[in-house]
């Protein structure tokens, strides 16, 4: 099969880069041929088609009123994409197309040739947002779904995008226009979902169910990790517990400090990442007087994530929001470690309560510290657990296993 990937970074940036790079390789030992689709960027692998890919843009980046008045409309409508799509299209003439996240730097407007020349799509759905126009289901730090299925009113009123009403109104043209052009209804002849949640919000918000698949994520390791045999971790008398993420409010990193600081049994917690949260955090921990009980690793590399993980004898992710797929639960099932999660989200889709790790109610302190102590003081089920967690990633996530279930949906895409 000839399939063009489309992403709107094409260099390892976050999950969804991820997943659609590693996919595109797998799919390349199969002797599929594959090209990329997505926007220019110093950090992308060589391609013949990089002439096609519309330019770069950081939103984040600051600039003049006028370029940022340019560059909301580019947010809502890419016409340079939709220009670099269509002769992307014509030079390549692939049998399908697999779009990941495609939304702002690239916008729908991708969607549109794709229609017109009869190349069917695939969208993998990373995200909340053909359903959530901020993404995520948060207003106010607060899971929210009063937009679902619904011409989005609230996200207006409710300022859903950090409290700004400019930003706001920029994703409610951005959502109303594709809705009145139909980008996702016509343009998109299959959705996948990487949990059975997401699914299930997809067709709770209007979409038929014979278009929406199940596709979970593989794990994203390399064949040389995922080959090594388990090994138990060392053991100590104060196990190591680690989280992995982005400090934001929805990680529920407040909730889990607070249920350390309640669990009489010895731990050592290991925080990976930074965010916008991590000074409250870090002023949070010192009024519980956590001390070395806590451990700020800050941001690491990818290569480093694996090492850290295999390290401790546990992870743990106190989400409060509805967590699609992480892939930082799924590197720690491949690693053997069972993981203490929210039950929250596609989040259950992937943790076997009792099996593969503790689940329980997303933001329930005193409920987070009774597992935390459960966890801490047996050793014998936490080496259980983990080795049924490294036997059930690679039953149901082995990246074998997911791109045959990928190439069968292709196929049925074709028929």
């Amino acid at each position: 099969m000839k399939i063009l990937q489309v992403n709107k970074f094409l260099y390892p940036k976050g999950g969804a880069e991820v997943v659609c790079l590693s996919l595109t390789e797998a799919l390349r030992e199969r002797g599929h041929e594959v090209r990329l689709f997505g926007m220019a960027d110093s950090r992308n692998p060589e391609s013949p088609d990089a002439d096609c890919y519309p330019a770069n843009v950081d939103y984040h980046a600051s600039r003049g009123l006028g370029r940022k008045a340019g560059e909301a409309l580019r947010t809502i409508y890419g016409f340079e994409a939709r220009r670099g799509m269509e002769e992307m299209l014509r030079r390549y003439q692939p049998d399908l197309i697999h779009a990941h996240n495609i939304y702002h730097q690239l916008t729908p407007s991708i969607l549109s040739p794709a229609r017109r020349m009869g190349v069917p799509v695939l969208l993998t759905l990373h995200d909340y947002k053909p359903l959530c126009p901020v993404y995520t289901f948060l207003r106010d730090g607060e899971v929210c779904e009063r937009c679902l299925g619904k011409t989005p009113w609230p996200l207006l009123s409710g300022r859903c995008k950090d409290g700004d009403p400019v930003a706001s109104s920029i994703l409610f043209l951005e959502a109303l226009l594709h809705r009145v052009l139909g980008s996702y209804r016509r343009g998109v002849a299959l959705f996948s979902s990487p949990s059975g949640f997401l699914r299930d919000k997809m067709i709770a918000g209007g979409t038929p169910a014979e278009r929406v698949v199940f596709l979970p994520n593989a794990l994203p390791m390399p064949r040389n990790i995922l080959d090594r045999p388990w090994e138990p971790p060392a053991g100590t008398s104060a196990p190591n517990l680690i989280w992995v993420g982005r400090m934001s409010h929805e990680k529920g990193l407040g909730s889990l400090l607070r249920a350390v600081a309640a669990c009489e049994a010895p731990l050592r917690l290991r925080l990976v990442g930074d965010g916008p949260e991590e000074t409250g955090l870090r002023e949070l921990a010192g009024r519980l007087e956590l001390g070395e009980k806590v451990e700020w690793l800050g941001r690491r590399s990818r290569e480093e994530i694996p090492v850290l993980l295999a390290e401790s004898d546990g992870s743990v992710l106190p989400s409060e929001w509805y967590e699609n797929a992480p892939l930082s639960l799924l590197e720690s099932l491949a690693l053997g470690r069972p993981v203490i999660a929210s039950e929250i989200g596609g989040i259950p889709d992937m943790l076997r309560d009792g099996e593969t790790g503790w689940l329980f109610a997303a933001g329930d302190r005193k409920a987070l510290a009774k597992v935390l102590n459960e966890w801490a003081t047996s050793p014998g089920e936490r080496s259980r657990r983990g080795q049924a967690a490294y036997e059930d990633a690679r039953r149901r996530f082995h990246p074998d296993t997911i791109t045959d279930q990928t190439v069968e949906i292709y196929q049925r895409l074709l028929s």
